[in-house]
């Protein structure tokens, strides 16, 4: 027969575990070990429930690893539609601000009040939302509306696009719809193509001005700026390469 403590060691090699009291009930009973008085036998029992709490106590660390990959592959998921989502907002800013800004100077040279010489330095901006605005006096607000007037428009009517692109973006964060899917890769590609034609336009608008100006030979200084317009046109390109990686993504 062994001793209690060379059966005990025997037995946790084999179990790869600490004996419970039934086990040392039956090892006494099969005349595996000598049978040792209570108390032994209690305090055994006693440290039966510590050896079960140790051998649970790693189960609220591994919950606390999976609810934080939990977090980390929700990000993986959902890459894409934050994505979308910037690329979305800094569409929106740029509504907000000129896509084409001229300054310029017909460097002509008028006496001031106060006795000395000064040049005229004019200015003009136009964009989706805030419109044509310049301090020349040669620029009537009559014409300015009628020939730029219509741009308001169609910035109001990319701002809903955008918005709508946005809704769909948070939505499909937390409820992967596959009809809703479809509709934001649509609404994706027109909202991206009409932002596209967009600031083509006010590329190409300015420089149709630079060159009208250079030729009629009135400025003398003229610097145009295109960066807002150029900021659209990359952010749409951005939008649209999103919507038919959206596409393949649904398809694979």
């Amino acid at each position: 027969m062994a001793t209690k403590e060379e059966w005990k060691n025997y037995f946790e090699m084999i179990n790869g575990r600490p004996p419970v009291l039934e086990d040392f009930k039956a090892a006494v009973a099969a005349g595996e070990i000598d049978p040792e008085p209570a108390a032994a036998t209690n305090q055994m029992a006693a440290n039966q429930p510590l050896a079960a709490a140790g051998a649970q106590a790693p189960v609220p660390m591994m919950a606390t690893a999976q609810a934080t990959n939990g977090g980390s592959n929700w990000f993986k998921e959902q890459w894409l539609n934050l994505s979308i989502a910037v690329a979305g907002v800094v569409l929106l800013i740029l509504l907000f601000i000129p896509q084409l800004v001229a300054n310029f100077s017909d460097g002509i040279p008028y006496r001031t009040s106060s006795g000395g010489t000064g040049i005229d330095n004019y200015s003009l901006s136009l964009g989706l939302l805030n419109g044509f605005k310049s301090n020349d006096p040669s620029f009537q607000a009559e014409s300015a509306q009628k020939y730029f007037g219509y741009f308001r428009l169609i910035g109001i009517l990319l701002l809903i696009f955008i918005l709508v692109v946005l809704v769909f973006a948070v939505i499909n964060m937390f409820a992967k719809l596959s009809i809703l899917d479809k509709l934001q890769t649509v609404m994706m590609s027109m909202t991206a193509t009409f932002a596209l034609i967009v600031s083509v336009i006010f590329v190409a608008l300015g420089g149709l001005v630079t060159n009208l100006a250079k030729n009629s030979g009135d400025f003398v200084s003229l610097h145009i700026s295109s960066t807002g317009a150029i900021f659209m046109l990359i952010f749409s390109l951005i939008l649209l390469g999103l919507a038919v990686v959206q596409s393949l993504l649904r398809k694979a």
